[in-house]
Order: C-alpha cells, then sequence, then structure tokens
C-alpha cells in the first residue's frame, strides 16, 4: 500500500484566538458522520505561557519536537516535558496550564476523540509494529496414549439447514498509523526492504490509512542514536464502527 505524505512545510499555519502561538493540522480522520472527528494529528508552535483548550472525551497525546520543552501543570501534579521526554498522555478534558521552559517551543499532537491510540518514539532502524499479538504460554507435554483399536464407524447421513441468503456488511474503519519524521530518511516494510519508501523529508507525517501486517523499519540518511521522529497509531472504537 502506498502511504500519504504531508510535508510540515505546506500546511499554512492557523494562529490562536489568544495570540500565543499557531497549529498546523496534518490529518484529520472522520467517523460516519462528517460533523465529527475521530482522530487529529497537528503541530503547535507555542509562543508564550498560557492554558491549553478543554477537548472534553478527547484523549492527548504530547511530545517535543524542539524548543527547550515546556511544564504542564495540573490541579495536582507538575509535568516538565523535554525534547528527550517520551510522549505524554492526558485527558483533554482536563487541560493544563503550560509554561514554557526557556522560550517558543514545537510540540506534536495526537488527539482521539473515538477510538484508541498511541504515540511512540522512532529511533533509527529499530523495527516498530503498531499492534503486536501476545505470545500464547507453552503448554505442557501430554503423556503417550497406548493405541487401541477402533471400530468401523456405520456410515452417517448429514441433513444440512437451507442457508440463509448472505446480508452484506456495511463497510467499517480501519485501524491505522504512521510516523511523524524530524529527520530525512526511508521507511521499509519488514526489515530493510529492497523497495524502501521515501526519500521522506524531515519534519513530514507519513500516513497509512490500512494498519501494515509487518513491523516498520525508518531509516535516517544520516545514522542517529537519539529520537528522529514519532510513531502514530489509531483504532476506531467498536461505538464508532456501527456509524458506517
Amino acid at each position: 500500500m502506498k502511504p500519504a505524505i504531508i510535508r510540515l512545510d505546506e500546511i499554512t499555519p492557523q494562529p490562536w484566538r489568544n495570540g500565543g502561538g499557531h497549529t498546523r493540522e496534518l490529518l484529520r480522520l472522520h467517523g460516519g458522520n462528517r460533523s465529527t472527528w475521530q482522530c487529529r494529528i497537528s503541530v503547535a508552535d507555542i509562543e508564550s505561557d498560557g492554558p491549553f483548550s478543554a477537548f472534553d472525551g478527547v484523549e492527548r497525546w504530547f511530545a517535543v519536537i524542539d524548543g527547550a520543552g515546556v511544564a504542564l501543570r495540573f490541579a495536582s501534579q507538575e509535568t516538565r516535558l523535554l525534547k528527550s521526554s517520551p510522549p505524554f498522555c492526558f485527558d483533554g478534558g482536563t487541560p493544563p496550564d503550560c509554561q514554557l521552559i526557556h522560550g517558543a517551543t514545537r510540540d506534536l499532537n495526537l488527539m482521539i476523540a473515538k477510538g484508541s491510540g498511541k504515540m511512540n518514539i522512532a529511533y533509527d532502524r529499530l523495527a516498530w509494529q503498531a499492534i503486536s499479538t501476545p505470545a500464547m504460554p507453552a503448554m505442557p507435554a501430554m503423556p503417550a496414549m497406548p493405541a487401541m483399536p477402533l471400530a468401523p464407524l456405520p456410515s452417517l447421513t448429514l441433513s444440512m439447514p437451507p442457508t440463509s441468503p448472505t446480508r452484506s456488511r456495511p463497510p467499517t474503519p480501519s485501524a491505522q498509523c504512521g510516523l511523524f519524521a524530524t529527520a530525512a530518511g526511508y521507511i521499509h516494510c519488514d526489515a530493510l526492504s529492497v523497495q524502501p519508501i521515501g526519500p521522506i523529508a524531515a519534519h513530514s507525517l507519513v500516513w497509512f490509512s490500512e494498519l501494515p501486517m509487518k513491523p516498520l523499519v525508518f531509516e535516517a540518511l544520516h545514522q542517529a542514536t537519539q529520537c528522529i521522529g514519532w510513531w502514530l497509531s489509531f483504532s476506531p472504537s467498536d461505538a464508532k464502527r456501527k456509524e458506517f
């Protein structure tokens, strides 16, 4: 499958109403009701201190792309997020007050209104998969049973109930995933493939509308040991599937 590639520098920034920064929306996914969204991915430039907007019922993931970072102050705690920090998840209905640590900061946002999702740090040439299947526990060995002679079985006639016409099911949304890359490079499907996706420019979102069945690997053009982006995943909730 061929993913969509959205470059950050091609998106027009939208200023905030309070004048504290601006946002570039990279992706918005809708459900059956086009007036509401299920998932949003954006990059925000925070230029001054101030409270975050409230999004009731929305799960938010936050990561610092550039700058010294922020301190998010909730009612009972404060969380400092730096460029090296892992992605931070919080309830959009209880927005924190944001204080810049030292100057303007750029951050990546994943917001999920209906469904589930996650944000993970991407490392150079390290495989990632949106959905992992847990390994089954090993079963204890069973003792061998002695062979027993089998009596012939009488012939049986099976009668099957009449089949009813098959009802076609409406389409359902599928899980999706992508990568926001802060370094230029290539995406490989399952190890270092011969025909990778790319080259991908730095500060671009690569989005798969269908979840790849094999692990994904991001290979930076210049080998790196630190974070080179973030993997993003989204899966619609069962409640939302009923709309389709």
